[in-house]
């Protein structure tokens, strides 16, 4: 009996924890959805950097993840903060400028400082990998164009070969996700206007979380109930229809997300073709 309610009262805990560090990292997000000013906005990036450490760091044994996780996200905060000081006190810009963006393009794990993400993903509890992939996208992003006004060709095309490559020297199902969490970002440059980047991302998340739950649902009854299961016959393919919807096969769910990017471009034909066709590829090797 003792041992009963203390478990109850630990899961009391995680949930009570969870909820409230959840609420306070979506509360900052729309926080610097909202503001206009760039230390308001950098403000914003730090707090959801304090509630995501500690949503890690309620997990047993996520000391060394979240210390990494920190250690990364203060030399990018670090690099945003003093390009911008100088920034804003009429500086030459240019250099301060490209500061402000490496340091954005680290926070958010993206090409080409994507390598922090992809060892992180890899030990993340499924809840955590749903929100690195999704949610806490969107405040670096957000930053990313705001500053910028261009179109990012270059960088998709690299983190398209980013993409393919990591993949093709990978099979594990972790390291899948994650470079296809490294490709989405392309899509998300590709937008025409942010809210077009956000629709792609909330249709994007949700066909995530669907495989997300449809994998720790089946490796729990392989786990339970063994090779022996008549389930365990079936869930590679539950799995697979999961990735489709991922993938974005037409009429599934995840091509609405394309489709939305596609008629809201703001990037050149040629890259939009490069693109679906990357796209095509990747699921191939799915």
């Amino acid at each position: 009996q003792w041992d009963t309610s203390n478990a109850e009262r630990a899961n009391l805990f995680f949930s009570t924890s969870y909820f409230f560090l959840l609420t306070g990292l979506l509360s900052r997000i729309f926080f610097g959805l909202r503001t206009e000013r760039f230390f308001a906005l950098w403000l914003a990036l730090e707090l959801n950097l304090v509630f995501y450490i500690a949503l890690i760091a309620i997990y047993p044994k996520a000391g060394p993840l979240a210390l990494k996780y920190f250690i990364i996200q203060t030399l990018g905060s670090l690099l945003v903060l003093i390009s911008g000081i100088f920034l804003l006190s009429q500086r030459p810009q240019l250099i301060w400028l490209l500061v402000i963006v490496l340091g954005l393009l680290l926070k958010g794990g993206i090409v080409p400082f994507h390598s922090w993400l992809i060892s992180v993903i890899r030990e993340l509890p499924l809840s955590l990998f749903f929100l690195i992939r999704t949610v806490q996208k969107i405040l670096p992003i957000y930053f990313l164009l705001r500053i910028l006004s261009f179109s990012f060709n270059l960088l998709i095309l690299i983190i398209i070969r980013t993409a393919i490559m990591g993949r093709l020297l990978s099979n594990q199902i972790n390291n899948m996700l994650a470079y296809s969490s490294v490709f989405r970002v392309a899509w998300l440059l590709s937008r025409e206007t942010f809210s077009c980047a956000m629709a792609y991302l909330a249709i994007y998340g949700l066909a995530l979380r669907l495989c997300l739950l449809a994998l720790a649902q089946n490796l729990w009854v392989f786990r339970r109930e063994g090779t022996s299961s008549s389930n365990s016959t079936k869930w590679p393919f539950s799995l697979f229809r999961r990735f489709l919807r991922i993938a974005g096969i037409p009429p599934i769910l995840g091509f609405l997300a394309k489709l939305i990017v596609l008629t809201h471009a703001s990037c050149t034909i040629f890259i939009l073709t490069i693109l679906v066709f990357s796209a095509i590829f990747i699921l191939f090797l799915y």
